[in-house]
């Protein structure tokens, strides 16, 4: 079975392509998230013996949809008849279980030909059965599909809205797979909305879970999307070095289709880094696969790719050759949506070639299979190429009929785009429409009270605002006769003051200029000390469950975060350095320095001895030793190594503690007591302590801007007390949740109080 979601999430086609084969795309990107496409004959065969054994209607209406489930892509036929049949046993017995079931198996069926209205009914209806007799497994599994459906039509908010549904109801079961599933499809989901710092936390959380469970197969499809979120990133040999894992695992189970995308998502990164033969060699093997498997669908689109290639590479008559070979698949395989793409594919090469005939018999076809299939993008596509040929032929009267019908769909397009936006809208306004109507009805008793007194305070008001207008107006004529009187002896200083004001004026006018000269240079440093900071890829690589919360106090930052993974051991670490704003960020500058010259070139993995090195470090760069220095700035800092694989870490401190929260417990790590650089002296030794952990344990890194917030009702620190006391209401929760609880508590508290110093924590669940 062609494994569609790989090769719509790799692929990214030159402007040549990309519209030619979105549609087409799109219209398989679902599957593989929904649906194991696994050749699954032996467990259809183990069921089909149950079946012929079974009695009770009950039991049969359970094994029905099963097997329904199993042959959905090899005889959907078979699947629709075996389902309508589960579907008809179980209304019979009252069996609500198998029914919503059945109803699920047949709405899943509707979604692979894309009837997306019946699909939502049949859903609904499932949906409907497993809640009247609390089936969990079931209702998830319904709200996915339905997810499927918003994300078929890019409607991505009301997807998320969906999965996370799914997701809540699989986090109760103890079966750890169906959360997995969910992880996997919302991270799918923000990759196809542009959000990839999202879409790689979730999707390493679902790889996290997988290996955890040994499912090769889960784990292999994680891999494969982490690569595609890399490739998005245009990190393309990290992508490349996740494809090769994914096809590593890919092989050990036998899943040839899959091994043919990962060649495919290789291929599109050695495009991208203009390594063209070796991409044409990934191609070839993806086809020499597809061949082997009777892979018609994916031999097509295959084809197509090399041929796109090709045109990249202006080897046109090599494209065309490809494209050709893919038609031919696409017409023996009755698969119409790919010959309307390579109708259009092959006009447009030979347009490229000049062969204007060519040109136009291509894409008049392409034109006339869109119109059939209602596939707009294409025709319009179509008629802006038919458009530039007339022209190119001087057949004006042609290239104008053409440009208009361009016009037209173009517009037809973008008005169908905004229809779907409040299609989005509408969604959304549901789902919150019964918390509101509550809502309402309590705020309609309160407007009625406020009405009443309203009204008593309008009388009271009539009559005092009488008094006042007679008052008003004996004082008005008395301040009439001063204000004459003293405007007289402004008018004299008036003069003075304008002068003066005009020499004010260019002086405030130069100091604005020196204020956005020297805030255009910290913006810059901005950047600079950004580009310093891990992005949130690379720290969901080393720690999968976790998060940063940094709120620097002015545009650059005295704090900040470090992480690296060395051989086996991953550190993590939250620095404060002494002051903050630019001096601080030179401070953190020469902290991230001698943190990776520690790790790096002196081999050190303790983190006592690290602190040792950051300590000698800091006091040379700042040439403390010397007897004439005058510098005492240093950082305090919480160190911590990982090591993941005996569940144990290593932890020293300067000044900084470190939390640990297990099974409801928040237990405090002290530091050593003194900073580094500043007073210490050059040979210090930093204690280190070794902490066991269990799976599941929290570890919180962070400065002392957090605690040392005013706020609140008269203006106190926040404390760290009451830090403690939020991290332990929250430490249940999963650590996207609680970055954003601690984030809401902070602004609260802070409210108008101006923020007293830089914010830096630090979360990761082991």
């Amino acid at each position: 079975m062609f494994n569609a979601w790989g090769f719509f999430c790799t692929f990214r086609p030159s402007n040549f392509s990309m519209k030619k084969v979105i549609f087409l795309l799109i219209s398989f990107f679902f599957l593989l998230n929904t649906f194991n496409t696994f050749s699954q004959t032996p467990k259809i065969d183990s069921l089909q013996n149950l079946l012929n054994k079974a009695t009770a209607d009950t039991t049969k209406a359970s094994l029905l949809w099963q097997i329904g489930w199993e042959c959905k892509f090899s005889d959907p036929a078979k699947a629709k008849k075996l389902g309508e049949q589960a579907l008809e046993l179980s209304k019979k017995s009252g069996y609500r279980r198998t029914e919503g079931w059945a109803y699920n198996l047949l709405g899943a069926l509707k979604l692979i030909v894309h009837d997306n209205k019946e699909a939502r009914i049949l859903l609904e209806k499932g949906l409907d059965a497993h809640a009247s007799v609390n089936n969990i497994k079931g209702m998830a599994s319904c709200y996915s599909n339905l997810a499927n459906i918003y994300t078929e039509n890019s409607l991505f908010d009301s997807a998320i809205i969906y999965q996370e549904k799914a997701l809540e109801l699989r986090l109760k079961l103890t079966d750890k797979k169906p959360s997995a599933d969910s992880y996997t499809n919302l991270g799918n989901i923000y990759n196809l909305k542009g959000e990839y710092g999202k879409a790689a936390e979730y999707l390493f959380k679902a790889v996290k879970i997988y290996e955890s469970i040994n499912d090769v197969y889960g784990a292999a499809m994680c891999y494969y999307n982490i690569g595609r979120t890399f490739y998005s990133e245009k990190k393309y040999q990290q992508a490349i070095d996740y494809a090769v894992k994914s096809r590593k695992g890919r092989e050990t189970i036998g899943d040839k289709s899959g091994v043919a995308t990962t060649y495919i998502l290789e291929s599109t990164c050695k495009q991208s880094l203009l390594r063209y033969d070796d991409a044409s060699k990934d191609l070839k093997e993806a086809i020499a696969i597809q061949k082997e498997i009777g892979d018609q669908y994916g031999l097509q689109f295959t084809y197509s790719q090399i041929g796109m290639l090709f045109y990249n590479m202006k080897q046109y008559d090599l494209a065309l050759e490809y494209q050709l070979s893919g038609l031919k698949i696409s017409l023996e395989a009755d698969n119409q949506q790919g010959v309307v793409t390579s109708y259009s594919c092959i006009g447009e090469i030979y347009k490229a070639k000049r062969d204007f005939p060519k040109a136009i018999e291509y894409e008049l076809k392409a034109y006339d299979l869109a119109t059939k299939l209602n596939v707009m993008e294409t025709k319009k596509d179509a008629c802006m190429i038919l458009s530039i040929v007339y022209h190119e032929m001087k057949n004006f009267e042609k290239a104008y009929e053409y440009q208009n019908k361009f016009v037209a769909l173009k517009d037809s397009i973008d008005n169908e785009s905004s229809t779907k936006q409040l299609q989005e809208l509408q969604t959304q306004y549901d789902t919150e429409k019964k918390q509101k109507e509550i809502e309402l009805l309590t705020k309609n008793r309160e407007i009625q009270d406020e009405r009443i007194s309203r009204q008593k305070i309008a009388n009271y008001s009539i009559f005092a605002g009488l008094l006042l207008v007679l008052i008003f107006a004996f004082l008005t004529y008395r301040r009439y006769r001063e204000k004459r009187i003293a405007n007289e002896l402004l008018a004299q200083q008036k003069v003075e003051i304008l002068n003066k004001n005009q020499d004010l004026q260019s002086k405030n006018d130069l100091i604005e200029l020196q204020k956005k000269e020297i805030t255009d240079s910290i913006e810059y440093a901005k950047t600079i000390q950004n580009a310093m900071l891990p992005n949130d890829s690379e720290i969901h690589e080393i720690f999968p469950d976790s998060f940063v919360l940094f709120t620097p106090k002015d545009i650059v930052s005295g704090d900040f975060y470090w992480f690296r993974k060395i051989n086996d051991i991953h550190f993590a670490a939250a620095v404060d350095c002494t002051g903050h704003g630019v001096p601080g960020a030179f401070m953190s500058m020469i902290g991230n320095d001698k943190l990776d010259f520690a790790v790096q070139e002196r081999n050190l993995s303790q983190p006592s001895e690290i602190l040792s090195e950051l300590n000698k470090g800091v006091k040379a760069a700042l040439k403390q030793n010397d007897t004439n220095s005058k510098s005492r700035d240093g950082m305090d800092i919480a160190l911590c190594a990982f090591d993941l694989s005996n569940k144990k870490l290593q932890f020293a401190g300067a000044n900084r503690v470190l939390y640990k929260i297990s099974n409801g417990e928040l237990t405090e790590y002290a530091p050593t007591k003194s900073a580094i650089g500043g007073f210490t002296s050059e040979d210090f030794e930093y204690g280190n302590t070794i902490i066991k952990y269990a799976k599941g344990d929290t570890f919180y890194l962070f400065t002392d801007g957090y605690a040392d917030q005013f706020g609140g009702d008269v203006g106190k620190k926040l404390m760290t007390k009451n830090f403690k006391t939020l991290l332990l209401s929250i430490a249940d929760r999963s650590m996207l949740v609680q970055k954003e609880e601690i984030g809401k508590t902070f602004k609260k508290w802070k409210g108008d109080f101006e923020q007293v110093d830089d914010v830096l924590v630090i979360g990761i669940r082991v």
